[in-house]
């Protein structure tokens, strides 16, 4: 985490971090984390870091018929029909083009075994 400049409010008295004590109007160079509990005795005499942003992902989860891949960014299935969990839980591991890639990959192997004659049909 990133260290910020921090200044001592006046009516707080002292506060002591890493062995110094700090009057009020003195400044600190430190985070958050480092003044736990008595964040509210500071200012911050710098703008914060900015959040870190959610990462979209993938997860699986299960339906009716098997198991979804959601795309938590969208929070969207990204397949058109259930999966096993086996294959969903796969998929949800991967980045999400690579999933997709995938899944097409597994929906045109499907479709192809469908239209393979089958074999004791033919006897």
């Amino acid at each position: 985490m990133k260290k910020i400049k921090y200044r001592l409010k006046q009516g707080y008295g002292s506060h002591r971090v890493g062995g110094k004590t700090y009057v009020a109007g003195e400044v600190i160079v430190t985070n958050e984390e480092e003044l736990s509990g008595a964040l509210d005795k500071f200012e911050p005499l710098e703008d914060p870091p900015p959040l870190p942003q959610p990462v979209a992902g993938l997860y699986s989860e299960q339906c009716e018929g098997g198991y979804n891949v959601i795309n938590s960014a969208t929070g969207k299935k990204i397949n058109d029909e259930p999966l096993d969990q086996k294959t969903a839980e796969s998929m949800a591991m991967k980045s999400l083009d690579d999933a997709i890639a995938e899944l097409e990959e597994t929906e045109k192997a499907t479709a192809e075994e469908d239209n393979e004659p089958d074999a004791e049909a033919q006897r």
